[in-house]
């Protein structure tokens, strides 16, 4: 055993940072180093007496106060990261905290005088001024892509990224997301917006038979498979090729659409039926499940080789 001198009051508190550093409360100043210079200490503005200390899963201090509340240093900060600090005045049931513990969730409780609190993470970022939101993409560089009534707009990992917004003379119905840019099918017709926000109109050939588009999705492959009301078409760029679908499905209006990872294509259908599309060309017609129809609206794949298709009345 080694003595460690330098404590004028009784330790309250020992944690230890990812990095080896063990922290002490302090009867001054809250916490510090159990060996340092000065400079590790906290701003002499803060000043509080520490009685527990806590390092979350994110590698923060939490800092217990006998009359100053609960405080926390953000590890990823750095050194010049500020003392955050929360008291009575912020929703502390007290500002003597003389027990701390982080569980398994993540969430911090805090026992004071007055009661326990639980200090939940806040998982959740508004934005708030775009207006209705009616689609969203992700492209494989992380990048947001949120399609509103007028615009879209690019939305970049990180707390001071700069917006990019593109106006459209119509409502963006959906968007298809690629390593370049997005695609948008729009009121009026087919759009390309790329990485630098230049907005170009996309004229689909005569031999799609399409007037208008109401929604997209890719193919996996640099392609799309487009649909309007009925009907159904790929295109590659080259060529756009519709797609001869069963005769059970030729008067019903395409609800829902998804590409799986191993590039097939699902097609749901406003009478309850659903087919899928090959990369070979194939186009099958599921058997109706029984019961009444269910209308799809929504599908996801969960990555264990299972589709997911929600819709009226139920799951699937």
């Amino acid at each position: 055993f080694e003595r460690t001198a330098g404590f004028a009051d009784a330790l309250g508190g020992l944690a230890q940072t990812a990095d080896g550093t063990v922290w002490v409360t302090d009867p001054t100043v809250g916490y510090r180093r159990l060996t340092g210079t000065p400079d590790d200490a906290p701003p002499p503005t803060l000043q509080g007496r520490g009685l527990r200390l806590v390092v979350d899963r994110k590698g923060s201090l939490w800092i217990g106060t006998g009359g100053q509340g609960l405080w926390r240093f953000r590890a990823a900060g750095g050194a010049g990261a500020p003392l955050e600090r929360s008291t009575s005045l912020t929703g502390l049931l007290g500002d003597g905290i003389y027990s701390l513990l982080e569980d398994r969730s993540g969430n911090i409780w805090a026992g004071t005088t007055e009661g326990l609190n639980r200090i939940t993470p806040r998982t959740i970022e508004q934005v708030i001024d775009l207006g209705l939101v009616r689609g969203l993409q992700v492209d494989p560089g992380g990048r947001v892509w949120i399609g509103t009534v007028n615009k879209i707009v690019t939305h970049l990992p990180g707390p001071s990224s700069p917006r990019l917004e593109v106006p459209l003379a119509a409502e963006a119905r959906s968007m298809a997301a690629d390593e370049h840019g997005v695609w948008v099918a729009a009121g009026d017709g087919l759009y390309r917006v790329d990485r630098e926000g230049r907005l170009t109109r996309v004229t689909l050939p005569a031999s799609s038979r399409l007037t208008s588009v109401d929604a997209i999705v890719a193919d996996r492959r640099g392609g799309l498979w487009v649909s309007a009301g009925s009907q159904v078409v790929h295109w590659s760029g080259a060529e756009a090729r519709p797609l001869e679908l069963p005769a059970a499905v030729r008067d019903a209006q395409v609800t829902a659409q998804f590409v799986t990872t191993e590039g097939k294509a699902w097609f749901a259908f406003s009478n309850g039926q659903v087919v899928v599309a090959g990369a070979d060309g194939t186009v099958d017609l599921l058997p109706a499940g029984s019961g009444k129809p269910i209308v799809y609206r929504a599908m996801a794949d969960d990555g264990g080789g299972r589709l997911w298709m929600g819709g009226d009345g139920g799951l699937t």
